[in-house]
């Protein structure tokens, strides 16, 4: 089942921060098991009862990267905005 965090608490089971307003799946027992031990820290999604935890990482290459807006991810950009940021003298 999604939940979602309503408070910012450290999950001990999966050793992460959940900070407010995280979306993630748990099983209907660690739901229960957190709302005993800790307090209504999370609401279940509505229509989520179906789906399983999450127990995999997911496939494929996953970037991260990003660029720089107006470069073409080779830094020519900034370095024309640094040659003209110089001055008349170019120095």
């Amino acid at each position: 089942m999604k939940v979602k965090a309503l408070i910012e608490f450290f999950d001990l089971k999966e050793s992460v921060l959940r900070e407010i307003g995280d979306v993630f799946d748990v099983s209907e027992e660690r739901f229960k098991e957190i709302l005993v031990n800790g307090g209504e820290w999370l609401e279940e999604i509505e229509g989520s009862e179906d789906t399983p935890p999450e127990t995999e990482e997911p496939e494929g290459d996953v970037s991260t990267e990003t660029e720089e807006p107006g470069g073409d991810g080779n830094g020519e950009e900034a370095t024309k905005g640094k040659a003209a940021a110089k001055g008349p003298r170019g120095k």
